[in-house]
């Protein structure tokens, strides 16, 4: 069972990262067009945040964050109302959690699988559930009892994994789609 666990999230690392490059590569396809795809120059991540980054700080005056990559969502509210409006709207029908919620959510996930080998404390599990409860609530295998500690992973429920997966492939195409203001994919000339 500890084994499946960690692969499944694994797979949610990776995805989020395909996601997080995805996002990336559209950013600089789109609004830094000297700098090169990072799906095909690893290089160029860093200058695509240094490049966010000054964009928030001097051309706009805002002050930015860079926890879980908020920046990059900052960045994109900034350049596109119809990012903006994605952003705000609840990612599902049936889930009160918002596109930007979930981002926030989906990095806190990756943070404590990555950095902390997918133990959480009680603190990081009430912050995923005040950022996005209806989707922890779903997602999340939660054990009974008060625990200091809990080993993050997705209910043991194949559909459920991949919907969770689904959900998040979705949430990238999407904003990836609006953040240019394309009805398709077709400018990222992914042949």
């Amino acid at each position: 069972m500890h084994f499946f666990s960690w692969i499944k999230n694994s797979s949610i690392v990776k995805a989020y990262h395909a996601c997080e490059r995805f996002l990336l590569g559209t950013i600089a396809s789109h609004f830094f067009k000297n700098i090169a795809d990072p799906l095909k120059d690893e290089s160029s991540l860093q200058k695509i945040n240094n490049a966010i980054i000054s964009y928030l700080s001097k051309e706009c005056n805002q002050r930015y964050e860079t926890k879980n990559n908020r920046h990059i969502i900052q960045f994109v509210e900034k350049k596109s109302e119809l990012v903006k409006s994605f952003l705000e709207r609840d990612i599902r029908s049936d889930l009160k959690t918002n596109g930007k919620q979930f981002f926030e959510f989906i990095s806190i996930m990756r943070n404590i699988i990555l950095h902390n080998h997918s133990l959480a404390s009680r603190n990081q599990i009430n912050n995923m559930k005040s950022v996005a409860k209806d989707v922890f609530d779903r997602f999340i295998d939660m054990p009974p009892g008060s625990h200091e500690y809990i080993v993050l992973r997705i209910k043991n429920d194949q559909n459920l994994f991949s919907n969770f997966l689904i959900l998040l492939n979705d949430f990238s195409i999407n904003l990836v789609k609006y953040m240019p203001g394309y009805a398709d994919l077709s400018f990222l000339d992914m042949k």
